[in-house]
């Protein structure tokens, strides 16, 4: 399933980083998403929640998503949620 959004997403705007390639980048004015693409999990990142809600929108059309909860930790990756931005 991730192979086939990741052939996908670079035709919607998404940029592959060159460092990383497992990286994406989507960009709309101030507003930022990052896409971290992992074997059977798609870690997506942003400050603007309609944003995210929009790329959340684009990635459900190339497949099937399961939209889980907030992440607070994943294996190598610690996170942190912030009610305002500073």
């Amino acid at each position: 399933m991730v192979l086939q959004v990741l052939i996908n997403i670079t035709a919607n705007g998404f940029r592959q980083s060159k460092n990383d390639y497992s990286l994406f980048t989507h960009g709309f004015g101030s507003s930022l998403v990052i896409l971290s693409a992992y074997p059977n999990d798609i870690i997506l990142v942003g400050f603007d929640f309609s944003y995210v809600n929009n790329v959340q929108l684009i990635l459900s059309s190339l497949s099937k998503l399961n939209i889980l909860a907030p992440i607070k930790y994943f294996p190598g990756l610690e996170t942190a949620r912030f009610s305002r931005m500073y």
